[in-house]
């Protein structure tokens, strides 16, 4: 769970009004927990709440921005690094 954090900077938060920063100050037990319950969704039913975005225009006017909930990103996280993981475990992937 420690590695889903790495590279992660942004206070920008969803609609779950949950920041990045929170999360990584969680205590040792929370996260723990916070890491069974994806575990149990990994499995289960995926909150639909969490595929909602905020869709922001940029700036310059080049393209909408989409604020994904904090909760869905790290999540993405996790699913990369043991796809990842999996892909290289089991040679079907060289390493990157």
């Amino acid at each position: 769970m420690e590695t889903a954090f790495v590279g992660k900077k942004s206070n920008a938060c969803g609609k779950d009004n949950i920041s990045i920063i929170f999360l990584k100050n969680l205590p040792k037990n929370c996260k723990h927990c916070l890491l069974k319950f994806y575990n149990y969704i990994w499995i289960g039913p995926y909150p639909s709440t969490w595929l909602n975005s905020i869709v922001k225009l940029h700036v310059s006017g080049y393209r909408p921005i989409s604020i994904l909930c904090t909760m869905t990103k790290l999540l993405k996280k996790i699913i990369n690094t043991r796809l990842i993981w999996y892909l290289e475990t089991n040679n079907l992937i060289s390493n990157l």
